[in-house]
């Protein structure tokens, strides 16, 4: 008889010296015979091969163990009783061996917060392993959007909890190679879209499982799947806002991506949209069809009172500040208010997070309940970040409603404009600036395009971002543990508001 605990043996009483003998023998064997191990760690030689100049990890386990094991003089008893062992399990793909333990990977950082100077692209080893509820991405598209304005100024609500340099990007789709242990919704090879709070914008990255979707539809294009983001936020926006056929809905940043998706959505079930954009995307924005586009710049709120005089049913806000008592004065008895951005907070290319907080504790005037009650009026808020961890299940089927939809072609993603490492300073400008019709993307996986023939080469240090454009570096710096290049910059003018 043998009993177990914390791999020690102890005999029985009345146990001979050749039954002891006996039972120091079948420990061994089990330690030396990895088939009884059932905690050794899954590679991808469990699905049938093993990456390339590695070992399996039964020839690895079964090397070490071998070692550590004493020579059997005889044969053991059957049925030798296991030895109970505990392990942290991951799965990988690619075990950083061999020639992935030199591999570099390019990511695009921020220095310090504020300006665009401040953003490099830099090339750094290879992430570790993920830990205990973790995936690793191989990174195939990011998406931009506000909330990486917001934390390159450091106005973001996740900057306290972040520091210098830091890995930017906020949203991508990629590959997953690695899990961690206790990983469950997720697995090796899965194609997912991932929400991190930052570090989107680089070649490989470790995130949290919980903001991880697995993609139901892989037929789709990446750019299709990069314009996730927009689609999940109107569609939550008009599910909470509870507006049906007929109804009119008022949204600021019309020409942004969740504008246009609002739209969209929003025709499907019969609702009369009231889009507020800056003048000079009207041009582009007239094939959507709003019900009425009206110029940020001026008095909305007197234009559309002109045109409702009884209120609208839902007004959604990306802006805050003042724009919510205005937002508010729009409705309808019965109607709703739904602010789900900040963009008021960005003026100029570097704002301080104390002119922030003044400029917003000077703008947003008190709202009293009993007025709301008196007024019948409903007025709240919506934040994806906030739903990711806490309600991962909701968010998962909300993906799959969207990517159904762009499979059948009721919905169609608008890209903006797409952009390589870089070009990101020029990317993130055009977002600052409110330039872009639709989503904005980053591809990786492109190189900076050489100048044509026919024209001269750029001057040393330019670096040529798009056709008939240039963007002067900051210049080219080195250091021992990394590579660094100055992205290309140049300081915008303040942005209108409109998005």
């Amino acid at each position: 008889m043998v009993n177990t605990d914390e791999n020690e043996t102890t005999p029985t009483p009345g146990t001979t010296d050749s039954e002891k003998k006996e039972v120091e023998m079948e420990v061994v064997k089990s330690a030396s015979d990895p088939s009884t191990d059932p905690t050794k760690t899954k590679t991808v030689a469990e699905e049938g091969g093993n990456a390339p100049g590695s070992s399996s990890a039964a020839e690895i386990e079964a090397e070490t163990t071998t070692q550590q094991a004493a020579p059997a003089a005889a044969e053991p008893p059957p049925n030798p009783a296991p030895v109970a062992t505990t392990t942290t399990t991951t799965t990988t793909a690619t075990p950083p061996v061999g020639a992935d333990a030199d591999r570099k990977i390019r990511a695009v950082t921020l220095s310090s917060f504020g300006g665009l100077k401040n953003i490099k692209i830099v090339e750094k080893p290879l992430p570790p392993a993920p830990n205990d509820g973790q995936v690793t991405i191989e990174v195939k598209v990011s998406g931009v959007n506000f909330q990486d304005i917001l934390l390159r100024l450091g106005i973001s609500d996740v900057t306290p909890s972040l520091k210098t340099p830091l890995v930017l990007g906020t949203e991508c789709i990629g590959v997953v190679t690695a899990v961690g242990g206790n990983v469950n919704r997720i697995k090796v090879n899965d194609l997912v879209f991932a929400f991190p709070e930052s570090g989107a914008f680089s070649e490989i990255i470790v995130v949290d499982e919980r903001c991880v979707f697995k993609v139901t539809k892989p037929s789709l294009t990446l750019e299709e799947l990069a314009c996730t983001l927009p689609y999940i936020v109107a569609h939550m926006l008009l599910s909470r806002s509870g507006v049906n056929s007929g109804a009119t809905v008022v949204v600021q940043s019309a020409g942004g991506g969740v504008g246009l998706a609002i739209k969209e959505l929003a025709a499907m079930r019969g609702i009369n949209v009231v889009g507020i954009a800056s003048a000079g995307k009207h041009e582009a924005l007239g094939k959507y069809e709003f019900k009425h586009l009206i110029p940020r710049g001026q008095d909305y709120v007197a234009e559309i009172k002109k045109l409702y005089p009884d209120g609208v049913d839902a007004v959604f806000d990306s802006q805050g500040g003042d724009d919510i008592s205005r937002g508010i004065s729009l409705l309808a008895p019965l109607g709703t208010y739904i602010l789900f951005g900040t963009g008021n907070v960005v003026t100029g290319e570097n704002r301080g997070i104390f002119t922030v907080a003044k400029g917003w504790w000077t703008q947003v005037e008190k709202i009293p309940p009993m007025k709301l009650l008196e007024e019948n009026k409903l007025v709240g808020g919506f934040r994806l970040r906030s739903l990711l961890k806490a309600c991962p299940e909701r968010v998962q089927k909300t993906c799959e409603d969207v990517w159904e939809l762009m499979t059948k072609k009721e919905i169609h993603p608008v890209v903006d404009k797409t952009f390589h490492f870089e070009q990101m300073a020029t990317a993130m400008q055009r977002m600052h600036e409110r330039k872009n019709v639709g989503k904005i993307l980053i591809r990786p996986d492109i190189e900076v395009p050489a100048p044509p023939e026919a024209q001269p080469a750029a001057p040393a240090g330019i670096v040529q971002v798009e056709q008939g454009t240039a963007a002067t570096e900051e210049g080219s710096s080195t250091s021992t543990s990394s590579t660094v290049v100055a992205a290309p910059v140049a300081a915008p003018p303040a942005p209108d508001a409109a998005n």
